[in-house]
């Protein structure tokens, strides 16, 4: 007995080709031919691309109204009780991409008089408790304290003030500071 080449291994181990047996590809062809064409209904296709597209607007829609612009810079400055000057800004606004108060909202800001509303923040922050209501105030640094005291009167006294019947009883108002809230 010899030992079979490489070559002949390959071959050996090679599957077979089904249409090489005698007759194979006449029954295949037959039973191609004898099969139903099935058509394939458009309303498969057509409702589910509908619906997906339907429901990609809608959540468009819902994040575009979410994105609020802010409309007006509030330049803020304060003197600390320890003589340090303190200067910053805020953007404000109120009006998401949908809203039809949001004009009103940034007229109101633009028009009135903020000439001395850093120092008015800065007071109201000293009166605040920023650990009210806080499970462990002692995990917070000073600063991270006076920065939540300085932002919950910035609130109140900016963010808040736009008065009912200029908002609705709806609409939000927002505002983003570069404002480090130093109080001491």
């Amino acid at each position: 007995m010899t030992k079979p080449t490489i070559d002949e291994l390959l071959r050996a181990s090679a599957p077979r080709d089904v249409y090489d047996e005698p007759g194979m590809r006449e029954r295949v062809a037959a039973a191609l031919a004898v099969r139903p064409k099935r058509k394939l209904h458009r309303a498969w296709i057509v409702l589910p691309a509908a619906a997906l597209g339907v429901a990609a607007l809608t959540a468009g829609a819902v994040v575009v109204d979410d994105v609020m612009t802010m409309d007006v810079s509030i330049d803020l400055s304060y003197v600390t009780d320890t003589g340090l000057v303190e200067e910053c800004f805020v953007n404000v606004g109120g009006a998401t991409l949908l809203d039809p108060k949001g004009r009103q909202i940034a007229d109101w800001f633009r028009d009135h008089d903020w000439k001395g509303i850093g120092q008015k923040v800065y007071v109201r922050a000293l009166e605040i408790d920023p650990t009210a209501g806080l499970e462990s105030p002692a995990q917070y640094s000073q600063q991270e304290l006076d920065a939540m005291a300085w932002s919950e009167a910035l609130s109140e006294l900016v963010v808040r003030s736009v008065p009912v019947d200029v908002t609705g009883p709806e609409a939000s108002v927002g505002a983003q500071w570069d404002c480090d809230g130093l109080l001491h």
